[in-house]
């Protein structure tokens, strides 16, 4: 059979009417005697809050906003696992009913356990919606009794913030009890530090090392200093020393610096000039046997004698100044060099304190930090807040959420118009009918003589057609 136009199809449903009704009330009042059936369920809902982007009360951390999606998938498989849904059987005493129990036995067997079984079941009517774009969670259960769904959709919420505060809290209890053992630990090695740096301290009598090594080298700069001093001291009186005997050795000792700068030597030098002069006159006036003369040459004699001594006196006191200068400065040399020495212990034993003290210091650190740790677990571990809060806790459900009547109504007359259309047009495949001219004229390759219509029914074009057979066939 060729396809059914428009038209075809509506005069097959009009000819077949009394199916078509038949079909679509039948699927009509078998939905509406199931739905009668259905037992009623009521649904209530109970919404919290993730506070993902507030602060932590202890670290005062936040998370990410890119890591909320995982946060919130996170929070979600925790909210529907088996240990928030055990504490809500141990806070209902859900296992304890006889009803369950019997249940239990009948579906299990006696397998497990009755409170893994009811965890299970609860599970199973548990709906978790979380709302687009916010940190809200819709906590929905159903379950015949309105009051029960109510009660159970608050302790799930209830449940899940005693776990992740449980969660969070039994961590921090085992941490903190790993860092109360390490901190005493700690303490000992910084008592040992500490203990041995001031036993070295007291040892070698070290007060405040940085003015001690500070005196010292001033006072190595002070030693340094005059012995400088003191070499220029040597160098100059065996300079001088030096002159003397090399003007002795030409004889002209009258010549060296320090005769030419002592005024008794240029006083006595003056004198033996006067004395000679004078002789020398005597020795033309009176003669060499004037009493005179013999008087002038006693005082040239005399004066001669003083200028050797004061010349032996001068070239004395050079040699001593150098011997003493030497002396200083051998003295002032191995006072340096005993300095030197005590500069170098000064330096070993503070190079020794300095790592003495930062052994004490990364004591100190680590005490420090460890305790600062410990106070942050024991802190978090006597935390009684979550970021979770009930926004709006389930209440008694009035009206049951299934069966939905309009719903079912509505797919049941979409169902019973779809089969009535499709068994009508079934129908029709299986058995043709002629209902109008076109019809006729498909079926018959024959030229229309003429159309009989009756007087009394116009409207009918072909009430005479079935007496020619009505059943007809392709030729």
């Amino acid at each position: 059979m060729n396809n059914l136009t428009f038209s075809q199809i509506f005069r097959t449903l009009r000819g077949r009417w009394k199916l078509c009704f038949t079909i679509f009330f039948g699927i009509v009042g078998v939905c509406i005697a199931v739905t009668a059936a259905m037992t009623e369920k009521y649904t209530a809902t109970a919404t919290v809050l993730l506070d993902v982007r507030g602060a932590d009360p202890v670290s005062g951390a936040t998370v990410p906003g890119q890591l909320f999606p995982s946060y919130l998938a996170t929070q979600l498989d925790l909210m529907s696992s088996l240990n928030v849904a055990l504490k809500v059987v141990d806070t209902l005493k859900i296992d304890t009913v006889p009803e369950v129990q019997t249940e239990y036995m009948r579906q299990t067997e006696g397998r497990g356990t009755v409170r893994d079984w009811a965890a299970a079941q609860l599970l199973k009517y548990l709906k978790l919606e979380p709302t687009r774009d916010s940190s809200v969670v819709r906590i929905t259960y159903t379950s015949p009794d309105p009051r029960f769904s109510a009660v159970v959709a608050n302790t799930f919420a209830q449940s899940y913030i005693r776990t992740t505060l449980e969660l969070r809290v039994d961590p921090a209890k085992e941490t903190s009890a790993w860092f109360d053992s390490q901190l005493k630990t700690l303490k000992t090695n910084l008592e040992q530090a500490q203990a041995k740096l001031s036993e070295y301290q007291q040892k070698n009598g070290i007060v405040a090392s940085d003015e001690r090594i500070d005196a010292e080298n001033t006072r190595l700069q002070d030693l340094t200093a005059r012995l400088v001093l003191a070499q220029e001291q040597t160098y100059s009186g065996v300079s001088k020393q030096r002159q003397i005997t090399a003007a002795q050795s030409r004889g002209t000792e009258n010549a060296a610096p320090d005769v030419l700068a002592n005024p008794v030597i240029q006083r006595l030098k003056s004198e033996i000039a006067q004395a000679q002069a004078r002789i020398t006159t005597l020795s033309s006036t009176v003669g060499t046997s004037h009493p005179q003369y013999q008087s002038a040459q006693e005082n040239l004699q005399s004066l001669t004698r003083q200028f050797d001594d004061e010349m032996r006196t001068i070239s004395s006191g050079v040699r001593n100044v150098t011997a003493l200068a030497q002396q200083n400065e051998g003295s002032l040399r191995a006072a340096l060099n005993a300095q030197r020495e005590k500069l170098l212990d000064i330096k070993k034993q503070r190079s020794e304190m300095v790592t003495l003290q930062g052994e004490a210091e990364s004591a100190q650190r680590a005490y420090d930090a460890g305790l600062q740790r410990l106070t942050q677990t024991r802190m978090e571990s006597q935390l009684n807040q979550t970021n979770v809060s009930i926004v709006t806790p389930a209440t008694e459900p009035v009206d049951p959420s299934r069966p939905r009547w309009i719903l079912h109504m509505l797919l049941a007359v979409i169902l019973g118009i779809n089969a009535a259309i499709g068994m009508a047009l079934m129908r029709e495949r299986a058995d043709r009918r002629i209902r109008s001219i076109s019809d006729l004229l498909d079926e018959v390759p024959a030229p229309l003589l003429g159309e009989l219509m009756p007087m009394s029914r116009p409207k009918r074009r072909l009430a005479l057609l079935p007496r020619f057979g009505g059943r007809l066939s392709k030729a």
